[in-house]
Order: structure tokens, then sequence, then C-alpha cells
């Protein structure tokens, strides 16, 4: 049987997020911003990319609900579907297939001089979709079905659920990630 969630676990999910974000703070500048090879990510890049992921996932949540029908839950739980819990299934960290990256979500500035700035980019954006989620359970709103499209595949419909899910897997799939960088670069784990 496939895991439903709740809007409390979604924001349990977020939470956990945001306080392993807390910890980039601690990163040291200069170990920030460096490459363990000239064609791989920095942790500095790698942040930027999950900010950019997040803000063309929150864009077209945001326009489900100004374009959708504001319909109201059944229960409290909700599910995605078969193909996109699969999806997520793929994100999931550690991960062993790496995929290649669109140009709308490159990191913007490779050569970050405040490295602090991206990492508060990424706790604002996730306290926004913990907002977001928040306010979806004091109106109630069905997650299964209010839907819009896919910010990449404008032909795929996704529901709320599901864009809240791949936005979470997608995150913590680039923090293993940078966590794996990092520790390649100064045997630290952060």
């Amino acid at each position: 049987m496939a895991k439903t969630y709740s809007y409390d676990e979604m924001l349990d999910l977020i939470n956990k997020d945001l306080d392993r974000i807390d910890n980039f703070f601690e990163i040291p500048n200069d170990l920030i911003s460096l490459k363990p090879e000239p064609d791989s990510w920095s942790a500095c890049e790698i942040i930027q990319h999950i900010c950019k992921f997040n803000g063309l996932y929150v864009e077209q949540i945001d326009k489900a609900l100004e374009s959708g029908e504001m319909l109201k839950a059944n229960g409290q739980q909700f599910k995605p579907r078969f193909i996109f819990r699969q999806f997520i299934r793929f994100l999931e960290p550690p991960y062993k297939l790496k995929t290649k990256t669109i140009a709308p979500m490159y990191p913007n500035n490779t050569g970050e001089i405040n490295p602090e700035k991206p990492i508060q980019n990424l706790k604002e954006s996730n306290l926004q979709i913990s907002k977001r989620i928040e306010d979806y359970r004091d109106q109630q709103l069905d997650l299964n079905n209010i839907k819009g499209k896919n910010p990449v595949l404008q032909w795929v419909s996704m529901s709320l659920i599901e864009f809240i899910l791949i936005l979470e897997a997608h995150q913590r799939r680039h923090f293993w990630q940078l966590e794996q960088t990092l520790l390649r670069l100064s045997g630290n784990k952060y």
C-alpha cells in the first residue's frame, strides 16, 4: 500500500530540511565554493540549483491555486499517484544514477562572493513552502485534486501533494550530493 501524507507530515519533512539547511551556515567560506573536479558543482552551486528548482515548483503551485478551484479535502491524508511515487523514489538519496540539469535550473552565480546568501535564500524558500503547507492545512485544501502543470513538461499535470513531495525529495537528493562533495574535499560532514 502506498504511503499517505498528512499536512503535518509534510511540515515535518520541510522542518527537517530546515534543520539541515541551518547546518550549512557552518561550512567554511573557502570550502563552500570549491569544486572537487572542474566539471562538477561546488556546494554553493548545488544550493543555488536547489533554490532555482524550488522557485520553479513554487511558481507552478501558485499558478495551480490561482487558476483552479479551491477544492476542500474530504480527509487529512494525501497520496501521490503511482508514476510520481516512482519518481520520488528515484530522487531519494543516496542516488545511484546522475541526471543532467536543464538550463533554467543551472546555478546562476558560480563565483558567489558571499556564500551565506544562497544558504539564506534556500532557507527562505523552505520557510515559504512551510507557510504554504500551513495555509493549505488551515484552508483544508485537497492536495490530491488541485492540479497544475509541471514546470518543465507542461503537458504533465501534477497535484499539489506531488509538487511538494518531489520538491522535498529533490532537495534531499542534493543535500546528500552537497554532503558528499564536502566530504570528498575536506573529510568532514556538514
